[in-house]
């Protein structure tokens, strides 16, 4: 039931000397060889409580006493200021990140996801769309990118241009070794489950339900899948 996954460095060899940087999300920054495992660490919240002001508090007070912000830190500042609703001033701190020319490629990609996100919290459909669009600047196209797109469509009754970006999400691969976040459900489920209403929609229901079978092949339990299960035994469809 993974739905977000990335790399982190776990184990180390001392003789490099490796040491941590950054006050906030710390880091270490591997070198020599490397090796990816398949081991996984879950992380799980057992307080599902606000979300706490201590990153944020953190960088701004290492702005208040004019400690400069690298281009990681400017990225996961920006994160704090969205994540604390404060949309406006995230967006600000968005753009000067993607201006920086020392920002990593998958954070930038990820940041075109969230300044995306911002605007869609102002109503700003216009910026939503460009934002996204953005992140193709820096790398070939991602699965979060498409499959946002292509839902953005289905709003607006455009289903055969959300059925494009949709088909697209489901043909790429996740970029799991290159270290930036993966929303594996943008890759399988979500593609799968709404090409499934964009088919349905068309006319084409025997389409529709198989793609509502390949969402169910990911979560069988998913409430979406189970309803349109249902509504395609109705139509006597299988």
């Amino acid at each position: 039931n993974v739905n977000f996954s990335y790399y982190r460095e776990r184990l180390l060899k001392r003789d490099k000397n490796y040491t941590w940087k950054s006050p906030i999300h710390e880091v270490i920054e591997p070198i020599g060889n490397l090796y990816y495992s398949d081991i996984c660490i879950t992380h799980k919240k057992e307080k599902h409580d606000t979300y706490s002001t201590r990153n944020l508090q953190i960088f701004e007070n290492m702005i208040k006493n004019s400690i400069p912000l690298d281009a990681r830190q400017q990225y996961y500042y920006s994160r704090e200021l969205m994540y604390h609703s404060k949309f406006k001033k995230a967006i600000k701190n968005f753009n000067i990140f993607l201006e920086n020319k020392d920002g990593w490629i998958e954070n930038k990609i990820n940041a075109c996801l969230d300044l995306a996100s911002c605007y869609k919290s102002l109503n700003n459909e216009k910026m939503y769309l460009s934002s996204l669009f953005r992140s193709f600047e820096y790398d070939v196209p991602r699965a979060e990118i498409c499959t946002n797109l292509g839902i953005y469509f289905m709003t607006k009754n455009n289903y055969n241009l959300a059925i494009y970006w949709l088909e697209k999400a489901t043909k790429i691969q996740p970029k799991i070794e290159n270290g930036g976040f993966v929303l594996l459900d943008y890759y399988t489920y979500l593609p799968y489950i709404n090409l499934c209403v964009c088919y349905d929609k068309l006319g084409n229901s025997r389409l529709a339900y198989e793609y509502n079978e390949k969402a169910g092949e990911i979560k069988p339990t998913s409430l979406e899948y189970l309803q349109n299960k249902k509504y395609f035994e109705n139509l006597k469809i299988n």
